[in-house]
This record gives structure tokens, sequence and C-alpha cells, in this order.
């Protein structure tokens, strides 16, 4: 499922064009399925597509960039996790700088190793050991808890 500022970014429209035809019932799960939708329920005519010298919502080029450089970036995290699988002490501290300025939005779309993640969270595992929370528990209890501690400033790093 797309968000409503990736869809419009997708189809080179307005976010507010996006939420309306959301709202008529434009599939939000691919561009293809989207496309489909407004060829069906557009009045192309109609739409700023259709006239000549339209340039979108923002200048190609723009959109280029900034598409770019986000996916730089979520590549260089995976770029880090896979040389720290091999190397946690020497790749660590670049992985969780690059970890740390990775843009909000795309932070769902990391993929590391489920070992990787134990390593990262060690440190935040072993303060909440240290603290009386046991650490006899599932990895989404393990995270949740660490979630929790880190915002609510029970758990820092100096």
């Amino acid at each position: 499922m797309l968000s409503v500022r990736k869809m419009a970014a997708v189809l080179g429209i307005s976010k507010s064009q996006v939420s309306r035809a959301k709202a008529d019932g434009m599939p939000m799960g691919d561009e293809a399925a989207a496309r489909a939708w407004r060829a069906e329920h557009i009045d192309i005519a109609r739409a700023a597509e259709s006239r000549p010298g339209w340039k979108g919502v923002q200048p190609p080029s723009m959109t280029t960039q900034r598409a770019a450089q986000p996916a730089a970036e979520l590549e260089q995290v995976h770029q880090l996790g896979a040389a720290a699988m091999h190397d946690f002490s020497r790749h660590s501290t670049a992985l969780r700088a690059a970890m740390g300025a990775l843009p909000i939005n795309l932070r769902d779309s990391v993929r590391l190793e489920a070992v990787l993640w134990d390593q990262l969270l060690r440190q935040a595992l072993g303060a909440l050991s240290s603290a009386g929370t046991s650490v006899e528990m599932d990895r989404d209890d393990m995270v949740e808890a660490t979630v929790w501690s880190l915002a609510s400033g029970e758990l820092f790093f100096r």
C-alpha cells in the first residue's frame, strides 16, 4: 500500500488529487492499478496532465533528484549492514549513523538480518537487563521494551 505522498510522486499529481481519487475508490496498492483506475474514472480532457505544456507537480529533474537521494541512503544502510554481518565492530558505528540519517518514511524499507538487529540492540538490551527488566522475552517484546525505554527517557546512550 503506497502512501498518498508516494502515490502522488509516482503519478505526478498533487496529494490532494490522490486523496480525492482514493476516497472515490482508487487502489493504492501499486502504480499500475492506480493508473488503470484513473484511466477509467478520470475525464482526461479535464485533467491537467492532458494540457499542453503541463509539467506535473514538480519539475522532473527535481523529482528524480529527490528520489535518487533517499534510494542512495537506503542502499548505503543495506551495504553497511552486509559489511557489519562480516565485521560488526568495524562497521557498526557507520551503520548506526546511516540508519539515524535515513528519512523516517524509508525506515520500514530497511532489511537487515535478525542476527544483526540483535547485535545492534545488544547494548540497549543489556541496559534493560541491568535495570531489572527480564531479557527472557521474544524479539517483539524486546524491541517493544527497548523502544518504550528509549521513548520514555528510561534508557539513553552517551
